[in-house]
């Protein structure tokens, strides 16, 4: 008995290490490790005047920090805060993200930190259109049982209905004799029809010639009294 026991808390402490483990390697992908400071003999710091609301605490006193970085010749000014002190930590802290993004291009800080930003965009679209789909899908369901619900089912028997009379099909003998004869084909030839027009009448008109005859006069012989 105290064997069996054994193995079970045995078993019970190897699960909560995997876990345990499991844990500590998401949270290992997950950390981003920090920027190392920079070198305060490449840093040029300046202390100017700021501009903007505060009163004078602002803008008569030299609270503002610039800071330039000589290999790179980046700058920059830091007056988020009134004291002196933590504007120069907050250039300091921009100053180095900026460096490394200039110097790490691919594997700086700063592009971890946005693709961690864009996956956990990604991953919750995707949680809201998983569910909005398995809402759908209730609602499917939902609407199909209330349709089978409605639907009102009979127990008793179905009442026969009246066979409708169909009307007799004729035989094929009967088709065949009842198709009318063919009529004999005539050998001899049909004269084709002629068109009879009406003669017009026509009167025969006589012509009448007239002939002159003269006859010679002797001028010579005087005429008979």
């Amino acid at each position: 008995m105290r064997a069996i026991l054994n193995n079970i808390f045995f078993s019970i402490g190897r699960l909560r290490t995997f876990s345990q483990s499991a844990i500590q390697l998401k949270k290992k992908k997950r950390y981003i490790p920090p920027i190392p400071p920079l070198d305060e003999n490449e840093l040029i710091e300046q202390f100017v005047r700021g501009s903007g609301p505060g009163g004078q605490a602002v803008n008569k006193t030299n609270n503002a920090v610039s800071l330039i970085h000589k290999p790179t010749g980046i700058r920059v000014q830091a007056h988020t805060h009134r004291s002196r002190e933590a504007n120069r930590n907050q250039a300091r802290r921009v100053l180095a993200e900026r460096v490394d993004y200039r110097l790490n291009r691919g594997n700086s800080k700063i592009e971890k930190m946005w693709e961690r930003e864009r996956k956990r965009k990604l991953d919750k679209v995707k949680k809201q259109i998983k569910k909005q789909k398995e809402l759908e899908e209730k609602l499917l369901k939902a609407t199909t049982t209330t349709t089978t619900a409605a639907t009102p089912t009979s127990t008793t028997a179905p009442i026969p209905t009246p066979p409708t009379p169909t009307p007799p099909t004729p035989s094929i003998q009967n088709k065949q004799t009842s198709k009318p004869k063919p009529k004999p084909k005539t050998t001899a030839k049909t004269k084709p029809k002629t068109k009879t027009r009406a003669k017009a009448t026509t009167t025969p008109t006589t012509t009448t010639t007239t002939t002159t005859t003269t006859l010679p006069v002797n001028r010579s012989t005087p005429a008979s009294p």
